[in-house]
């Protein structure tokens, strides 16, 4: 997936709008950052859909499975003699799932007062309508005639909706939070708020604002550690199972982004012609790659062989422009030595290869200052000229010992699916340590 980000933002807009959870959120994300949504309740799926259903997340507990609400009802089938039939109690459970009403109540509305409340409130809770609950179940507890069944039950679903009522409340206090960040942009306090969040039913929404503080802080590394959050605290598995499919090209993705971020601190996002010309030296002169340099323009080893055989290193960056068309920025740099026709000369090569068009166009405008050129065909360590269609380009004379060449290349296959990429590159010839005039070259 090229662009794991952009999915995430319809998968977070999707989720937002269409979500069934215990509290509605409708938002959506505008060039990256999120807009903030009202708040409402909302409908939730069938209690035995959610996450207090046997076999899915529990976020009260961060555990697999819970208390199973299935078998709390069932226990009901048991405890009473409504049902002569197990028939009749499958219609119950069959209507309660489907949240039909009108057949739900023409049976319940024949049970004793006491059951028929318990049953109604069982209803309001599996639509979701926890406050409605609360209050028949609050009704039902200052009843001191219950029997131990209905008691028992009471117990059980009162506490449930109380922990959801209590939700809601903490609810609206994170969205007024994310509402006072977007006005007054206080990240600070936005962060030192969202640590009191205790409600687990809340911990979803909460590493949701956070994530969204954290892209727009351009925080990509803390951002990264909340798409593990989003992850464990997503109990209604809308948005999980396409983060953990596609967790690893996010996770890359978001390295991208602080790559991005740290090289243009460093000044390293377009890598120098000056410092290539600096790590050739030292590539020649001490034969080791200038670890430090690159480790400051955010390269990583990919392949190393302190023989003859070539040292790569490459660097995943993404363009950060407002361009509808966002090229990803990765980069392979080679240090490599090569003999010289076949005499006791060598080739000391530095060779960057990156498939970012402004790039070229940097290194291109970089080039102009050397005017002693020739065409890329004529170079005598590419074999271009029999490929000039597919090679084009210039070589450049910096000095009398260094060549620099800069082509666009679509012979080999191309870096990261893109239709083409480009080469710059530097060479000497030298033998003993010392540099060959190349200026005949040209």
């Amino acid at each position: 997936m090229k662009y794991p980000f952009l999915l995430l933002i319809v998968l977070f807009n999707s989720l937002l709008t269409f979500a069934q959870r215990d509290v509605y959120v409708e938002g959506y994300y505008k060039a990256g950052t999120y807009v903030q949504p009202h708040y409402r309740t909302a409908p939730n799926e069938s209690l035995f859909d959610n996450f207090s259903t046997k076999g899915n997340y529990n976020p009260y507990t961060g555990k697999a499975g819970w208390v199973e609400p299935y078998s709390r009802i069932i226990t009901l089938r048991y405890q009473n003699n409504y049902f002569s039939e197990k028939l009749d109690f499958d219609k119950i459970l069959l209507y309660l799932n489907n949240k039909d009403s009108d057949k739900y109540f023409r049976i319940i509305n024949t049970f004793d007062a006491d059951y028929k409340l318990l049953y109604t409130a069982i209803f309001k809770i599996n639509i979701n309508e926890m406050s409605e609950a609360n209050k028949i179940l609050q009704r039902l507890k200052k009843d001191k005639n219950l029997d131990l069944v209905v008691l028992e039950q009471t117990e059980f679903w009162f506490d449930i909706t109380e922990r959801y009522l209590e939700a809601e409340i903490e609810f609206e206090k994170i969205s007024n939070w994310s509402i006072d960040y977007e006005k007054n942009n206080n990240y600070s306090v936005l962060v030192e708020n969202l640590r009191t969040v205790k409600n687990p039913l809340n911990f979803f929404f909460k590493y949701l604002v956070q994530f969204s503080a954290e892209n727009k802080e351009r925080l990509y590394n803390n951002a990264i550690k909340t798409v593990d959050s989003l992850i464990l605290y997503d109990s209604e598995k809308e948005l999980a199972p396409k983060l953990v499919k596609d967790h690893k090209s996010t996770i890359d993705y978001y390295k991208g982004l602080q790559n991005t971020l740290d090289t243009k601190i460093n000044g390293t996002y377009f890598y120098s012609i000056n410092d290539l010309v600096k790590n050739l030296s030292q590539w020649v002169t001490i034969k080791t790659p200038p670890e430090e340099n690159l480790r400051l323009a955010k390269f990583t080893i990919v392949n190393k062989n302190n023989s003859d055989g070539d040292v790569v290193y490459s660097r995943a960056m993404y363009d950060t422009s407002k361009s509808e068309i966002q090229e990803d920025k990765i980069e392979y740099i080679t240090f490599g030595r090569k003999p010289y026709a076949g005499s006791i000369d060598t080739f000391g090569i530095v060779s960057l290869k990156f498939s970012d068009y402004a790039t070229f166009k940097y290194y291109e405008n970089e080039l102009l200052d050397f005017s002693v050129k020739n065409s890329a065909e004529k170079s005598i360590l590419y074999n271009f000229r029999n490929n000039p269609i597919e090679n084009m380009g210039t070589e450049h004379l910096m000095n009398p010992q260094l060549i620099c060449g800069l082509v666009t290349n679509k012979l080999d296959p191309p870096i990261n699916n893109s239709k083409q990429y480009y080469t710059m590159y530097l060479y000497c010839v030298y033998s003993n340590g010392k540099g060959k005039i190349l200026s005949s070259q040209f």
